[in-house]
């Protein structure tokens, strides 16, 4: 999924159990106002200026670190969905 930055760097993630249950490859829901600090969200290229799309961004520290949390893009302050990197991938692969 091909991206371009979008700087916003908010919400989505400071609860350990669900970081937990998304490695084991169950994405878990993370509650709007939950915090990724310094997290850098990418927009999908494929995005339309209506803002149809998703974002998604690494957490590169804390009790996410390693995963790849996903957001609508209309809905920035939350929730987000964390997914263990191969479960990510193997969704983007089924799509085509």
């Amino acid at each position: 999924m091909p991206a371009s930055a979008s700087a916003s760097a908010s919400h989505s993630a400071s609860a350990p159990g669900a970081a937990r249950a998304a490695r084991s490859g169950v994405p878990r829901a993370l509650p709007a106002g939950a915090s990724l600090p310094g997290v850098l969200w990418l927009r999908s290229s494929h995005s339309t200026g209506m803002n149809n799309c998703v974002e998604t961004a690494c957490p590169g520290s804390g009790p996410c670190v390693g995963l790849v949390a996903v957001r609508d893009s209309k809905r920035v302050p939350g929730p987000a969905v964390l997914f263990a990197p191969g479960a990510w991938r193997d969704f983007l692969d089924s799509l085509g």
